[in-house]
């Protein structure tokens, strides 16, 4: 029974580090809340400009576990029903040639109308 609750979490971790190996990316973990209105937004590069059709994911802050996924457009931008997912939630940016950007963002009154997500190139 053991041996079952660890194969999960190692075979996780294993088809992530040959998914993040094989795209040539590391994970970059953004330390700062971001506080929002909305869970939508913008992703671009270090440069500014937009990148296109990038993978979206809501994760529980808590367990990692998949909330829900969504692409960005032509222009970067995506968006997702707020309700459902809670208030603090992590936000992981997916796109080949990139690394892999984690942030935590918190539904907030008063927060940034949308979040701009900054990926940078995979070295």
């Amino acid at each position: 029974m053991r041996l079952r609750r660890l194969a999960v979490p190692a075979a996780t971790l294993i088809f992530w580090a040959m998914v993040l190996h094989g795209q040539g990316s590391e994970v970059v973990v953004h330390q700062r809340p971001i506080h929002v209105r909305h869970f939508a937004g913008k992703i671009v590069d270090v440069k500014g400009m937009t990148v296109e059709y990038a993978t979206v994911e809501l994760h529980d802050l808590k367990t990692h576990r998949l909330l829900a996924s969504t692409f960005a457009d032509g222009k970067g931008y995506f968006a997702f029903d707020d309700k459902k997912y809670g208030k603090r939630i992590e936000l992981r940016v997916i796109q080949k040639g990139f690394d892999v950007a984690v942030y935590t963002v918190m539904l907030k009154p008063f927060g940034d109308q949308q979040i701009r997500l900054v990926i940078t190139v995979a070295t």
